[in-house]
């Protein structure tokens, strides 16, 4: 589990009462959920979320590291190390916010480079100095110069010709194509439509994909796929995915697979969509390998291979795929390997897998260890997994005062992820 704000001692310190007194099950609960309420209420209170990877909770620790790099980014004058943290963050949707935040700042820092240079002359020394200086970052503004720059040269063309007798040009040359210039150009509107993705915006990030998707980049065509998928386009979903999937990006022979499995859009096929998803996990995708690992497991598209299984399984958590983890744990016990089952279970379960917590929560009941059973049900309750409840209540009913004080100190130690 991710680290998370320490909650201070009072909560902790609740006044509890020994369980030498009999108590009903809703006191038992009240006082209990006296600490899983108060403990949820900081969470929300400052601001804590259930990160998108995997359902941990990401802790504010992470993020105000992430906030201070954004700061140092824009305490700095330059404009290209923001342009180089959209880029190699781009496809971060835990950095979602922080993009967004930094997207708009390289818009300002842009804008306010086309101001200066609107008020400059449009000839060539200026486009060069702008050229020079902005190109990588701002490549839209200096292609407006540009263009102002040979509107400029081609009024005071005609107006030389109108004062001297004009050659004969029957085969006029046209003006070479500025290949640095498209090029940059292009690659702002690739990372326009990577980052419109990322953060979510999908109304605009439409618009920004299609251009760079249908001038073949893949990484756009996934995302024109993706979001076709979520509308229900299914047939244009298709299109996109094989066009994308046919360059080989992993993230396109993934989502292809997943519509083969699904039969939507396409006639389905098992096999096929197995082959596909086994394209992508052995380039390297987590979800892929995953997703191979069940297809093997199951026998979706072919025999069940449970060697093959463990093989993706690992892969995947062996790139910090939370999902893995608990698989394997999963996996180890229907082959009767019940050591490294509980290894798998309880690290998953110390990533923040409620499913994990939840499931080491029965086992310590079943082990008759109240105060170890107490500890996961709470942490699965404050992951959202309401079956733990009522366990909690039936674990708490077995532990005196102290026992229940040091069962609340692990739960803060866990949150915190200081395990011991």
């Amino acid at each position: 589990m991710r680290a998370l704000p320490a909650f201070s001692v009072a909560v902790i310190a609740l006044g509890l009462s020994g369980c030498s007194t009999p108590l009903k099950t809703e006191d038992i609960w009240a006082r209990s959920s006296a600490f899983i309420d108060r403990s949820t209420g900081l969470l929300t209170a400052q601001g804590q979320r259930l990160s998108e990877y995997a359902g941990s909770l990401l802790g504010r620790q992470d993020q105000q590291l992430r906030d201070d790099e954004v700061a140092a980014l824009f305490a700095q004058e330059r404009i290209d190390p923001l342009t180089r943290y959209i880029e190699e963050h781009s496809g971060d949707a835990s950095r979602a916010p922080q993009l967004a935040r930094v997207a708009r700042e390289r818009e300002v820092r842009c804008g306010a480079i086309a101001k200066l240079y609107s008020q400059r002359e449009p000839n060539r020394e200026n486009l060069a100095r702008l050229r020079r200086n902005y190109l990588y970052s701002c490549p839209l503004e200096v292609a407006e110069f540009a263009n102002r720059a040979s509107r400029a040269a081609g009024l005071a063309a005609e107006v030389a010709d109108e004062r001297a007798a004009p050659a004969p040009t029957p085969n006029p040359v046209a003006e070479p194509r500025d290949e640095p210039l498209q090029s940059a150009v292009n690659r702002q509107l690739n990372r326009n439509c990577y980052l419109l993705f990322t953060i979510r915006n999908y109304r605009q990030a439409v618009d920004a994909c299609r251009e760079p998707a249908e001038l073949g980049d893949a990484k756009a065509q996934h995302h024109m796929a993706s979001m076709a998928r979520v509308r229900g386009e299914h047939a244009a979903a298709r299109d996109w995915a094989e066009r994308s999937a046919q360059q080989k990006h992993a993230p396109a022979q993934l989502l292809l697979g997943q519509m083969y499995e699904e039969g939507r859009g396409v006639s389905r096929d098992e096999a096929r969509a197995r082959q596909l998803m086994r394209q992508a996990a052995d380039a390297g995708m987590p979800e892929a390998a995953f997703r191979v690992a069940q297809a093997f497991q199951e026998g979706m598209g072919g025999p069940v291979d449970l060697a093959q299984a463990e093989i993706y399984f690992k892969r995947a958590a062996q790139q910090d795929h939370l999902p893995s983890h608990l698989a394997l744990a999963t996996l180890y016990d229907i082959t009767r390997r019940p050591t490294q089952a509980r290894q798998w279970l309880e690290l998953a379960a110390r990533r923040g897998s409620a499913d994990a917590q939840f499931a080491l929560g029965q086992q310590h009941a079943a082990a008759a260890d109240a105060q170890e059973a107490y500890v996961w049900y709470s942490l699965a309750l404050l992951n959202g997994e309401t079956r733990a409840k009522p366990e909690i209540v039936r674990q708490e009913s077995q532990l005196n005062k102290e026992q229940l004080a040091a069962a609340q100190t692990r739960i803060q130690a866990g949150i915190n992820g200081q395990w011991r």
